[in-house]
């Protein structure tokens, strides 16, 4: 039986997180929309949104980044 490597998955979450600081720091169009997200997540929470409209909130900009 094969053991599953809990290291792989590690290795796999520093890849993509690598990939989002390499895409932060030479994608233009990544850094505004990183931007435009946190102004959308902060002007719902002032607008004191519900929970689960939160969560669409932070779901649609989920979506658009990947």
């Amino acid at each position: 039986m094969k053991k599953s490597n809990n290291n792989g998955i590690i290795d796999s979450f520093k890849n993509a997180i690598e990939g989002l600081n390499i895409a932060y720091k030479l994608e233009n169009n990544f850094r505004y929309h990183i931007f435009i997200s946190f102004l959308v997540i902060l002007t719902s929470i002032i607008l004191k949104l519900k929970m689960i409209e939160l969560i669409i909130v932070i779901f649609s900009i989920s979506l658009v980044l990947i």
